[in-house]
């Protein structure tokens, strides 16, 4: 495990200075207080960059490239389709069954915010199940999962500056409280992490053929 962690120093240390940064403002700060500092924030430009970037977390996208990697390498369709179920399940878990109905910050702050939320033209918001974020679990998953076929660590380091933005989209977009995609984001990272550590090894074996070698030997 140590050996992961070394070798993608470039999205862990950048993802665990976020948590701790993450949980020190959870702290100090109520998630009401969070999203409308948050909220206030805002331009056309950006409106727009993070109603596309959002896309980027939704299912279809991870299962693509999931669905990719069968062309490449089993290993790689395995470690990620395991690590994005299992933290599917935890997050649906949570979301549908522990926290099932908490609200998300469009119905929050529906009739306690006198001032209103800045809200996006063309954005269908929704008003439940807010905790944790999906999107913030996929895009996680799926960012992570390629920092591990990538070797330089500059790409590393943006994928995770691509994760941690379709993270924030959520908040912007006022879908998800920041509780709801810092816990999102670790559920993700742990049982990532977990699943590529698992196929790891053994190497050279038929995990490292794929569809397009079966295919080639027939």
């Amino acid at each position: 495990m140590s050996d992961i962690l070394k070798k993608n120093i470039t999205f862990y240390i950048p993802y665990l200075l976020f948590l701790v940064a993450g949980l020190s403002i959870l702290t100090i700060f109520s998630k009401p207080e969070i999203h409308i500092a948050v909220n206030q924030f805002h331009s056309p430009f950006f409106d727009r960059f993070f109603y596309y970037l959002t896309y980027l977390g939704d299912g279809i996208v991870s299962l693509s490239l999931i669905g990719l990697m069968l062309f490449v390498r089993f290993r790689y369709f395995f470690y990620m389709a395991v690590g994005t179920l299992l933290a599917l399940a935890v997050v649906s878990l949570l979301k549908n069954v522990i926290f099932e109905g908490a609200l998300r910050p469009y119905s929050y702050f529906k009739w306690i915010y006198p001032y209103g939320l800045h809200l996006i033209e063309g954005v269908d918001y929704n008003g439940f199940n807010s905790f944790p974020s999906g999107h913030t679990m996929t895009a996680f998953c799926s960012f992570l999962s390629l920092v591990f076929l990538v070797k330089n660590n500059i790409v590393k380091f943006l994928f995770f500056i691509i994760a941690l933005l379709i993270s924030f989209s959520r908040v912007y977009l006022s879908q998800h409280f920041f509780l709801d995609i810092v816990f999102g984001s670790f559920i993700a990272v742990i049982f990532m992490t977990f699943s590529y550590y698992l196929f790891k090894k053994p190497q050279n074996s038929w995990m490292d053929k794929s569809l397009i070698t079966i295919f080639k030997q027939k």
